[in-house]
């Protein structure tokens, strides 16, 4: 992996109910958080962030009296028993500005890639600074994103990233058929096509999703980053 100047990323993660995609953030948190080099490896600065987060802070401010915002974001059977609730009142936000989310990330992107080191050759530099966006669920989310970098033309890598999982295994990790599975919230991607990589989760543990962010997504980072052979 070549990666003289810092490689900047934002890493846009998907994935349907029970897929593993809260499991590979949170893998991602432990191998990346806090700077992360292995051997020879590149060092990495991540931050994760998600529309969902956002939008749940201002779920629990408009229903205070209603919903524990922190068993909102920990405990999954207490946001499940609030899905369809969470669901009417996302559509109602959409409505109104579907991007304001999206907006608001790219900004808080924006601001961790700007920040400079004062000795570009310290050991303490990142190579690689990710910025991941969980819980991406619609067509237009990417596009968002896919357009503002074009018209900023911005040094930035967007990697779309769709995590899958096998039925009789989602079924394992406490899956069952729900009115919710076919609803826009988990349906809006079905027909994107343009996945930069897809990681299948289908293994318990955290060896396999490991060796896919390790291996799979920083090279694939580091190669779309590289100076093309023969190149000036």
């Amino acid at each position: 992996m070549d990666l003289s100047t810092p490689a900047n990323a934002i890493v846009l993660v998907s994935g349907k109910r029970f897929s593993g995609k809260d499991h590979l953030v949170g893998v991602a948190k432990g191998l990346f958080g806090g700077g992360h080099r292995e051997g020879c490896g590149p060092r990495v600065e991540s931050v994760f962030a998600s529309t969902t987060d956002l939008f749940k802070e201002d779920f629990t401010l408009k229903f205070r009296d209603e919903i524990d915002h922190d068993r909102l974001l920990t405990d999954r059977e207490y946001k499940e028993q609030h899905r369809m609730m969470m669901t009417a009142y996302w559509t109602e936000i959409k409505a109104l500005d579907q991007t304001r989310y999206c907006s608001r990330l790219l900004e808080q992107a924006r601001q961790m890639f700007s920040q400079t080191a004062a000795d570009p050759a310290s050991d303490d530099v990142a190579q690689v600074r990710l910025f991941f966006v969980t819980g991406v669920r619609y067509s237009w989310e990417i596009e968002y994103f896919e357009q503002s970098l074009h018209r900023a033309a911005d040094d930035v890598r967007l990697v779309r990233l769709r995590v899958q999982s096998p039925l009789e295994f989602k079924k394992q990790l406490g899956w069952h058929e729900s009115p919710i599975d076919s609803h826009e919230t988990e349906t809006g991607l079905d027909s994107f096509g343009r996945w930069d990589l897809v990681f299948t989760n289908d293994k318990l543990g955290d060896e396999h999703t490991t060796c896919f962010l390790r291996d799979r997504l920083l090279s694939f980072i580091g190669s779309a980053t590289s100076p093309e052979p023969g190149g000036g």
